[in-house]
């Protein structure tokens, strides 16, 4: 703050002056495709081109591709006659969603270093990298609270349940990330997820707190984002009643509060009118059911566009600009929102220098990839908790070259948010035989395959569980549940129970006699747990979430 005002990224005058310039010179048309962000992942080059120079399209968004097809992708939108900024969802460092860059521990990672320096490193390289792969514009970081243990979907994405804690490595983030001016950072989802144990992927969630409750969690959080001087905010399919209670009769047969981004009073009123939010709003995407269940395909855009979002995520501009062209002519969106709205996205484009001139995306020398590599390691070291020690076992130094070792995968068949975090645990059987250990390894065993034998068979046992954000159910199901039954683990000090995910595993296994959290499935998340298990480094890790209950 300085004299009580948020410190958004001011715009020059001769920025202004570009903005009033490009938007006279725009048609109505022109300006619908402004506010669109379309899926570029799954695109061809030729089509990318397409959607920037014939559509005009205002933004592109990447996820789960090579930092090669990043650039790519990137240099194909550069045929627009308004720069087309590219996004991503960087939520823990660049490699997140780009393969070959770094990828940092999940959030909850981060946070449980408790040092603001380890958001504060994770961001700048991630700004680092994004923009040298093509990326202005990342949808980070998580602000919610974790404060609902069955919600499958933010645990490892959030900084955990703590509201000072949030605020803290939250704003570490925000301003790492834009200090340079290479990227814009997104605080998501507003007005709050992670108090309802649903996901907005598959219905509207309700936050339901008393305006005292949310003032006191919430409410802190998204105030220090905004005087963090944060450019965009994501609006959440998540109702807050205490803001606007209507409930929906006539919605398509949703019976409840309309979510944010269908909500002037939200959106409008309260996040840009009390809270004083300047940036641009941001949707989350069209395609989930939080969202689409109110209302048809048809009313999409304008709806999303006329309740304050000012850039609409994954929409088809074929499909929706006349769609969006025909509610203005019927009055049903207003010149007033969508001349707001372009401003705005012009806006964040001139924060992030796009606006300049034309640019290169150089890419980095590996030396310095392996730098950042390097740093992201420390922080994953810092991160480990042992939550439960009942026989002092842990760490296990009696472990000598040549041990057997048994390591058991627990995760889910199916249902994974991100694809990626399908792949099994392999960087701990690698870093296991770097030290001479001999090692079998299993996935989801199922029921009676471990038993009693184990004991004799092997010198030590690593369950390993592994329950990432998905969709449905963080809980305990399936093949990866059978695997306990029998009990053969009860009290045997050679079995070390690790979570690389979900940190409430002691709530579906509360008779653990040890438990260790790891917060996170990446690389070098899986090489730190290695280290902590045989005493080569120190389990300093603070649980960023409440494990009493």
């Amino acid at each position: 703050m300085i004299g009580g005002t948020p410190m958004l990224k001011p715009i020059t005058q001769q920025q202004r002056e570009k903005i009033a310039r490009y938007i006279s010179e725009m048609t109505w048309q022109d300006k619908l495709s402004q506010v669109q962000c379309i899926m570029g992942s799954f695109r061809t080059t030729e089509e990318i081109k397409e959607a920037a120079a014939k559509w005009k399209v205002g933004s592109v968004f990447i996820g789960n591709q090579t930092k090669e097809r990043f650039r790519e992708i990137a240099d194909a939108a550069k045929d627009a006659d308004v720069p087309v900024i590219i996004c991503a969802d960087l939520v823990h460092g660049a490699g997140s969603r780009m393969f070959g860059a770094t990828e940092f521990p999940h959030y909850l990672a981060c946070a449980a270093t408790d040092v603001e320096d380890s958001m504060k490193q994770m961001g700048e390289i991630t700004a680092q990298e994004g923009r040298a792969y093509g990326v202005h514009w990342t949808f980070g970081p998580v602000v919610d609270l974790c404060l609902e243990k069955n919600n499958p979907m933010m645990h490892v994405r959030t900084a955990g349940d703590d509201t000072q804690r949030v605020r803290r490595m939250s704003k570490a983030f925000v301003e790492a990330v834009q200090k340079e001016g290479l990227m814009a950072a997104t605080a998501k989802h507003f007005p709050g997820d992670g108090a309802d144990e649903r996901d907005t992927h598959i219905t509207t969630l309700i936050n339901g707190l008393s305006r005292e409750e949310w003032e006191q969690s919430y409410g802190l959080i998204w105030r220090e984002m905004i005087d963090s001087g944060v450019m965009a905010i994501m609006g959440g399919h998540i109702a807050l009643p205490f803001i606007d209670p209507q409930y929906e009769e006539e919605a398509l047969r949703y019976k409840g509060p309309r979510p944010a981004t269908l909500s002037k009073a939200i959106q409008l009123d309260f996040l840009r009118g009390e809270l004083g939010f300047d940036g641009l709003i941001v949707s989350d995407a069209l395609n989930m059911v939080g969202f689409g269940a109110h209302i048809r395909r048809e009313e999409y855009g304008w709806r999303l566009l006329e309740a304050g979002s000012d850039m609409l995520l994954w929409t088809d501009p074929v499909q929706d600009t006349p769609l969006m062209l025909e509610a203005m002519a019927n009055g049903k969106l207003t010149e007033e929102r969508v001349n707001d709205a372009v401003r705005r996205v012009l806006e964040l484009k001139a924060r992030v220098g796009l606006l300049d001139g034309e640019e290169a995306f150089p890419g980095l020398p590996e030396e310095t990839l392996a730098k950042n590599k390097d740093i992201a390691q420390r922080v994953a070291d810092r991160s480990i908790t042992i939550v439960r020690d009942v026989f002092s076992s842990l760490p296990m130094k009696g472990l000598k070259p040549g041990a057997k070792v048994l390591t058991v995968t627990a995760q889910y068949e199916e249902g994974y948010r991100n694809k990626r975090d399908e792949k099994d645990l392999v960087f701990i059987d690698e870093e296991l035989r770097k030290r001479g250990f001999q090692v079998d390894h299993l996935l989801n065993p199922g029921e009676g395959k471990l038993s009693d034998q184990m004991k004799e068979q092997y010198d030590a046992i690593f369950i390993n569980i592994k329950y990432t954000p998905r969709y449905g159910s963080v809980r305990l199901y399936g093949e990866s549940f059978h695997m306990f039954k029998g009990s053969w683990w009860v009290e045997n000090p050679k079995v070390v129970f690790t979570s690389f995910g979900d940190p409430y595993k002691l709530y579906d296994l509360p008779s653990l006699h040890n438990y260790i959290n790891v917060y996170s499935n990446c690389e070098v998340s899986q090489r730190a747990a290695v280290k902590v298990w045989l005493g080569e480094i120190e389990a300093a890790g603070k649980s960023p979430v409440n494990l009493d209950n």
